[in-house]
């Protein structure tokens, strides 16, 4: 890693702008070690240096002039003012253990001589982590913390070209290859892990908030390769009230390998938060197992009869395990969204409901937990929960073409609202599921309503008002079985939503399983958002890599998939929920570590998908291309047993040399019934040959103990 070594603070001394007599090799630089890919800590920490910094040839390289630490923004009556690390005061650094503070004494605000204080913390976070901490003391009465960007990352990648872990909605993550520095981006906070990481040459910088309280925070990068984390800190704009900082760390790291590496250092941290402490899902006896054992979902709508779907499902994949998201179940909503938070059952939805449960079919019917429709009479009343800006207005949202009120989550009658809505789902209707929707995807919005008694502004009230809610909701249903689902995969819900819908499609062979990489085995994936009429092979190859990814597929609503019009699609969707099925105990309960290592060149195939929802704009066709062979490495959640997943994606046979992974060095095919078989032959040295007929699947298992 000579060309890509990551110090505390990469010379954070430097990056400060403090003065100092020291050399570059006084820098007390964190040397790699090959052992776990991860950069190693000495106990030493960078000395001051009077230049700018930079490692040569590597991916980071610091600023000589403008912020390139910290900013932070004050408010006063409207005015805005920015202060950034390179503002006259007073500057000293102190050692403690394990760590350096660099301290800025006296900043000035105008009119507010020498007010501010600034304290950043760098301290070794241990097996080659940074943690980046900043405080803030401000003794002027009038101007009052607003935000604060913090830690910058100046020029990543400058003179290298890399690929770039993108947060995104679908299943956490894209991997952007050869990364442009182009337009500024930004995520927000809800439905994906705040992580990045930048690659090249398989060496990577893993860039992180390490936020157990899930605090309302923004990622960004500028058109320069810069990346930072911008917060908006609780009561902000409020003198004398605003908090003194973000609140939590940020983790930087070294490493070696590809994004698997960056995934793997996000785990070990997330599996130690309150949303895991519940552990693994195949050992908690809260845990409903027949959402998380359904092999493929089903979506109940006017395609066809609620009441005949049922039986037309159970003739047509008798041994799968399907699940129901039942829409239109109210008489409020009729395909389009209005009524909510309102849901009233129309006649036949008890009846729909108990013929699906006698089934063995789990029924999530729909409820809304985030809006409420303003042309409802009982909006004016509930105009004071609403969320509310700084000027007092209220926030809104269009759909069907009309505003919607945002409800702030912690005011306490939302939580009596939710709880009402499973009243009328689980006890009226008699459904076995909730799905609860925007609730998982929703950023956080800021509210400045005073009466709503939580910090003003930013801070972790949105989520703790949506967990505490979510909690109280589980309390009722864990004893009755009943799972709860949510729309898009929030990580901090885990322990109080058994299932999360996976949100958008794919859209090309570099979106990756970023969130089963991570916590794969403590929760559930389900929904894939592909036209069951797009061709037979188009088809597989979205199935196949999604079932690998551990995904729960559907949702299918095609009534050709029964009537013989599109019975080459629904083997497929057979065959698959077969698979995950009878390697549940991988797919559902264990572990994903990795992804097929060819060592031959495969050629690619490219398919074409039709919008999914053809009504909505951003709906395109899109194309997505695959190598000729997909596949994934699991473990099971005892890490006694591990496989490798294998589809051919081409409709010609394949044969390739790959590296197993590790611990399956005496692996074997395992039969697949009703498929073709495949050829497998391990040669000893960590590596084997696989042939495959066209459209074919492959499960190789290690041995059993």
């Amino acid at each position: 890693m000579k060309k890509f070594v990551l110090t505390f603070a990469v010379s954070v001394a430097a990056w400060c702008g403090f003065a100092g007599e020291a050399s570059a090799s006084d820098t007390g630089c964190l040397r790699p070690v090959a052992s776990d890919g991860v950069t190693a800590s000495r106990g030493d920490l960078p000395a001051p240096r009077p230049d700018g910094f930079s490692i040569r040839g590597g991916l980071v390289e610091g600023a000589t002039e403008g912020p390139d630490f910290w900013v932070l923004e004050f408010v006063r009556n409207g005015e805005r003012y920015k202060l950034n690390n390179r503002a006259d005061c007073r500057r000293r650094t102190e050692d403690v253990s394990g760590a350096r503070r660099f301290i800025w004494e006296g900043l000035s605000l105008p009119g507010a001589t020498g007010a501010v204080d600034v304290v950043a913390t760098v301290r070794d976070g241990g097996k080659g982590q940074t943690e980046w901490l900043l405080k803030v003391a401000n003794r002027d009465d009038r101007w009052a913390l607003r935000t604060t960007r913090y830690p910058y990352f100046r020029n990543v990648s400058r003179h290298r070209r890399c690929d770039l872990l993108y947060p995104g909605i679908h299943l956490g993550a894209k991997l952007m290859r050869n990364y442009k520095r182009a337009a500024r981006h930004r995520t927000s906070d809800g439905g994906y892990a705040m992580v990045t990481a930048f690659i090249a040459d398989g060496e990577g910088l893993y860039f992180a908030a390490h936020d157990g309280e899930g605090r309302a925070k923004k990622l960004c990068w500028s058109a320069q390769g810069d990346v930072w984390f911008e917060t908006l800190v609780e009561n902000a704009g409020l003198p004398g009230r605003a908090a003194d900082g973000p609140g939590y760390p940020v983790v930087s790291a070294a490493f070696r390998g590809d994004w698997w590496q960056a995934a793997k250092i996000y785990r070990e941290w997330a599996l130690r938060q309150r949303w895991t402490a519940k552990g693994p899902i195949a050992y908690r006896p809260d845990h409903p197992r027949a959402l998380s054992e359904v092999d493929t979902w089903f979506r109940l709508s006017s395609s066809i009869r609620p009441d005949t779907a049922a039986a037309l499902v159970s003739r047509t994949w008798p041994d799968l395990k399907t699940g129901f998201r039942y829409y239109s179940w109210n008489v409020e909503v009729s395909g389009r969204d209005n009524g909510y938070p309102n849901f009233t059952p129309r006649a036949n939805t008890k009846d729909v409901v108990a013929d699906a449960k006698a089934r063995g079919i789990v029924v999530l019917p729909y409820v809304n937990g985030k809006i409420w429709d303003s042309a409802l009479p009982s909006y004016k009343e509930a105009i004071p929960w609403m969320v509310t800006d700084e000027k007092g207005g209220i926030v809104t949202e269009t759909y069907s073409e009309r505003p919607f009120g945002v409800v702030c989550p912690a005011v306490p009658g939302w939580r009596d609202k939710l709880l009402e809505m499973e009243h009328v789902v689980v006890d009226t209707v008699g459904a076995n599921g909730i799905y609860y929707d925007q609730i998982g995807i929703a950023p956080s919005k800021p509210c400045w309503n005073p009466t709503h008694g939580h910090p003003l502004g930013g801070g972790r009230w949105w989520t703790a008002g949506y967990h505490d809610a979510l909690a109280a909701v589980r309390a009722r249903t864990e004893p009755k079985g009943v799972p709860i689902a949510t729309e898009g995969i929030d990580e901090v819900y885990m322990d109080v939503v058994d299932a999360f819908l996976v949100v958008g499609r794919q859209a090309h062979q570099e979106d990756i399983p970023f969130f089963p990489a991570v916590y794969s085995g403590y929760t559930v994936y389900f929904n894939t958002e592909v036209n069951e009429t797009d061709s037979p092979p188009a088809l597989f190859a979205y199935l196949a890599r999604m079932t690998f990814q551990g995904v729960s597929t559907g949702t299918w609503r095609n009534k050709g998939l029964f009537n013989g019009r599109l019975a080459a699609q629904s083997r497929i969707i057979h065959r698959l929920g077969r698979l995950r099925s009878r390697m549940r105990d991988y797919l559902a309960y264990g572990c994903l570590e990795d992804e097929l290592r060819p060592l031959d060149r495969l050629e690619e195939v490219t398919y074409t998908y039709s919008p999914t929802r053809p009504q909505k704009k951003h709906a395109a066709e899109v194309k997505i291309t695959y190598p000729a062979a997909i596949g994934y490495a699991w473990r099971t959640i005892d890490a006694k047993r591990r496989a490798l997943f294998v589809a051919n994606v081409t409709d010609r046979p394949v044969s390739f040399r790959l590296r197993l992974p590790d611990g399956m060095a005496n692996s074997a095919l395992t039969a697949l019934p009703g498929e073709e078989p495949a050829q497998f032959s391990a040669v000893g040295d960590g590596t084997a040959t696989l042939t495959l007929p066209g459209g074919g699947l492959a499960a190789i298992e290690s041995p059993r103990p």
